[in-house]
């Protein structure tokens, strides 16, 4: 006798769910979507409740039709197979609220779907569902807003926690608003990015407007005059593709990046404790996942490297925190080449003249406190 294995489907939704425990995700997953969607702008509201916040998401891309609605309700049912959120685990962190309420056009035909209590349902081991209406509109007009009510998360809304500063920071580094896409062709559509709190949670300015693209601090190849002449030095290092070929196939990597002092890097946006931060960072779509800082050779300090290496061939966890199939080989020939070619950058002279001269700056300023010292002393 043959059985089938059977899958407990609200263990399975509250599971993923619970993966995504950073609130600012719900941000991130949005963006993705949206992008997903060619929208051109989007904009991410915020408001402070009690328990929680209401986050409304609207943007104008094309829209879902109610075989996409199905996809961005169901787990693991996604119909997106070369996008960012391929396999419908993203939305599911809207879950963990007590309402979503879903309008979109698309193609001349315009959805409502709602869902009652879908958190507190699955803690009551329920399957919660959605009611869904349709109604015909004039067609050119598409888009999407998706109101989530009273989201809850164990870090929570609240001025403490969330602010513009710490939004922006968040966007660069963890979502498609760093993406480096843009420096690899055409292709990249630009998006604009507002973000809007209310003024219990952030009454510094009225709005945040950015866009889906990280951009190096500006170059400054000669050291400067004074104590710290190496501070404010940055280079960029042109964007390459390789070819890495590994037992079964091979893939494409795309390498861009810095290298610079404290001063220049301070100009980037940093998530999280700052020193560490800079290395080499692994990435898929574009979005930075992990870092990989033992592709550079010990002889050289990593903190002074900026590097994103992007491949589609990483694989995430659902909640894109982390990189699965870091035993395969494919993983390691992409570390392989990173550092092959990290190698050549640490070798490049602008990089060891950047080094000496904050080698010898350090060196002059021990010097000048050993001296300043000893002068101490004798007056003493």
């Amino acid at each position: 006798m043959k059985k089938s294995p059977k899958v407990n489907e609200v263990n399975e939704f509250l599971e993923i769910a619970s993966d995504f425990e950073d609130p600012l995700e719900v941000i991130r997953e949005s963006l993705s979507n949206s992008y997903d969607a060619h929208a051109t702008e989007v904009t991410i509201t915020i408001n402070t409740r009690p328990d929680g916040a209401d986050i409304i998401i609207e943007d104008d891309g094309h829209g879902m039709n109610e075989r996409d609605l199905e996809s961005f309700f169901d787990l693991g049912n996604s119909r997106k197979t070369d996008s960012i959120g391929y396999k419908g685990h993203g939305t599911k962190i809207f879950y963990k609220s007590d309402r979503i309420e879903v309008t979109t056009a698309h193609d001349g035909s315009s959805f409502r779907a709602v869902m009652d209590e879908p958190w507190a349902k699955l803690n009551r081991r329920e399957l919660p569902e959605y009611e869904l209406t349709e109604e015909s509109i004039r067609r050119g007009n598409p888009g999407t807003k998706i109101k989530i009510t009273n989201f809850r998360s164990g870090q929570g809304f609240n001025a403490e926690s969330l602010t513009y500063n710490k939004i922006h920071h968040y966007l660069k580094w963890k979502t498609i608003a760093g993406s480096t896409a843009h420096f690899f062709g055409d292709d990249h559509r630009k998006m604009d990015i507002v973000v809007k709190l209310d003024d219990e949670i952030d009454d510094t300015q009225a709005e945040l407007h950015t866009t889906n693209r990280l951009e190096f601090p500006e170059e400054r190849l000669e050291p400067d005059d004074g104590m710290f002449p190496a501070e404010r030095m940055c280079k960029h290092f042109s964007p390459v593709e390789l070819e890495v070929e590994y037992e079964g196939g091979s893939t494409e990597l795309q390498i861009v990046g810095m290298v610079g002092g404290k001063e220049a890097r301070d100009e980037l946006p940093t998530y999280g404790k700052h020193s560490t931060q800079f290395g080499v960072w692994l990435a898929k779509d574009h979005i930075k996942v992990e870092r990989a800082n033992d592709t550079i050779s010990s002889d050289n300090e990593f903190l002074h490297f900026f590097f994103v290496a992007n491949c589609q061939d990483i694989e995430l966890s659902a909640n894109r925190e982390t990189i699965r199939n870091k035993s395969s080989q494919v993983y390691q020939e992409i570390k392989n080449k990173i550092e092959y070619h990290l190698s050549k950058i640490a070798h490049d002279p602008w990089v060891k003249q950047y080094l000496e001269t904050r080698k010898e700056a350090k060196h002059h300023r021990r010097s000048a406190n050993q001296q300043a010292s000893l002068k101490e002393r004798r007056q003493q």
